[in-house]
Formats: structure tokens, C-alpha cells, sequence
């Protein structure tokens, strides 16, 4: 994916007021789609698959800080959703979530709050784990996400099949023979 922003963008964060809006996108089997936005939202993005209407129910409540180093390490970032109606609650309860993608986006606004430029790409990640924190007063769900390769140390349970890696990789056939050759793959083994 290309880095940087486009003049309409650099020219936007250059004003003396900003004013911006961000988009989550869960990929669960049913999409979600969700901004913090203060209206509803029509837009694409680069993985969105189209158009698509991002509400702006309440129901995503933040997320933290977002940060980039020259130093390769596996960020994660925390994604806090209501827990008070069921829809989050149900779909982690009910639902493999594990490797669900999750990308935030950030979109720029004139003060008719029509979007500059395209979004911006800023979290690209994978669900890891979940907890939903519940009290008299509140109900979260907080959603723990990291970049595709957190698991990159694990040997036990990898994934090394020609579907895994087709969603990755999409032109990478090197894992479609991998069960007639080795029939223990072993992550690390000296050979």
C-alpha cells in the first residue's frame, strides 16, 4: 500500500482548524461499519468493498492511541463498542472472532462537513481477544486488536494451508502442495 497523503489531504491538515471523523470496520461474515462521526456516513474505502453506510449509533466509543515506530514491533490498539444494546455482546458471544479483520480509517471535512480527499488508513489489524466490562452503570466491550503477523512466534496451531495463506497472499501458491511434501510441518525445524 502506498504511504504518504494527497494534496487535498496535506492541504487540510495544514488549516488552522481541523476537522476529521474516523471509521471502524469490523469484517464479520455481516459487516460492521460504524464513525464517530455526529451523521451517518456514505463512503468507500480501500476495503470496504463498495459504498457503504457508516452509522453513527454511539455504539463505537473510541479507541487508543494509534502509533508508528521505525523500530518492527507488534502494535495493538484497544477498541472500546457499547455493550448496552446486544449487538456487540451477541456477536462475540455467538461468533468466531479470532483473525476477524479490523481497520480505522480517518476522513477529513470542509465545515459543511463534506469529506476532503479520501479516507486514510490509519489501524489495520486483526481481533485477538475481547472482554466485556459490566456494571450498574455501564456495559463495554473492548476489543483487542494487533497487526497480522502478533502470532508470528507461535509454532502450536499455525495455519499453513493454501486457503490461509490465499487471503494474505492471494497469488502465493506455496503452501498448495505443502501436505504431500511434508506431513508435519514444523515452524523452526533445521533442516
Amino acid at each position: 500500500m502506498a504511504r504518504g497523503l494527497g494534496s487535498t489531504i496535506t492541504t487540510a491538515i495544514s488549516a488552522d482548524e481541523i476537522i476529521y471523523a474516523d471509521l471502524l470496520e469490523l469484517h464479520f461474515p455481516t459487516p460492521i461499519f460504524l464513525t464517530d462521526a455526529p451523521h451517518d456516513m456514505y463512503l468507500t474505502t480501500s476495503t470496504s468493498g463498495g459504498d457503504q453506510s457508516f452509522a453513527a449509533n454511539g455504539e463505537w466509543l473510541g479507541y487508543s492511541n494509534v502509533s508508528e515506530t521505525g523500530v518492527p514491533r507488534i502494535n495493538s490498539v484497544s477498541i472500546t463498542l457499547d455493550g448496552i444494546s446486544t449487538t456487540f455482546p451477541n456477536q462475540f458471544l455467538n461468533n468466531p472472532y479470532v483473525n476477524t479483520r479490523a481497520v480505522i480509517y480517518r476522513v477529513f471535512l470542509n465545515d459543511d462537513h463534506s469529506v476532503i480527499g479520501s479516507p486514510v488508513m490509519i489501524w489495520d489489524s486483526e481481533i485477538t481477544s475481547y472482554n466485556i466490562q459490566d456494571s450498574t452503570q455501564a456495559s463495554q466491550v473492548t476489543v483487542i486488536t494487533s497487526s497480522v503477523f502478533y502470532d508470528f512466534e507461535k509454532t502450536r496451531g499455525r495455519r499453513s494451508n493454501s486457503a490461509s495463506q490465499q487471503v494474505l497472499f492471494p497469488a502465493d501458491r506455496g503452501f498448495e502442495f505443502a501436505t504431500v511434501d511434508v506431513k508435519d510441518l514444523r515452524w523452526g525445524k533445521k533442516i
